[in-house]
């Protein structure tokens, strides 16, 4: 993401304001009705397309939403057989303890999210690129996929 226009600059003002925003109760009532998903397959002879994360999985980004990173389920759950469009990319500011193991979290997704994003949310999909956007290498923005 170039910092220098006057539009980006203020888009990143944005993002560093509205960063931890939103409380672990806001994000787990919005993940009662938000699924994350995975864009995947589950090998030969599955479909490629959006899956559920599992419960499993779920339970622990609830547990500690601010904590657990989202990007990826290890084992992909069920296959969405609803059809979900892309609306909107959104890029959102991660903050990491460590240049080498970049983890964002929901939290940080629903943070760059505003009102009339979080309610036509039905999925979201983090792409796993990033970019540094300090000079000690520990904020990154970080693009969501949200889908309706």
């Amino acid at each position: 993401m170039n910092t220098t226009t006057k539009e980006s600059a203020l888009d990143m003002e944005k993002l560093y304001k509205d960063y931890g925003r939103t409380t672990d109760a806001e994000i787990r009532e919005l993940l009662k009705r938000i699924i994350l998903v995975s864009l995947t397959s589950k090998g030969v002879g599955s479909k490629y397309g959006y899956y559920a994360f599992t419960e499993e999985s779920m339970a622990k980004i609830q547990e500690k939403p601010r904590n657990v990173s989202h990007t990826w389920d290890p084992k992909p759950g069920e296959y969405i057989k609803k059809r979900l469009r892309e609306f909107k990319r959104l890029p959102f500011l991660v903050k990491s303890s460590s240049r080498f193991f970049l983890k964002p979290d929901i939290g940080e997704v629903f943070d760059a999210m505003d009102d009339d994003d979080k309610k036509r949310t039905m999925a979201i999909y983090t792409l796993t690129d990033s970019e540094c956007v300090n000079a000690s290498g520990d904020e990154f923005i970080c693009t969501a996929i949200l889908l309706e």
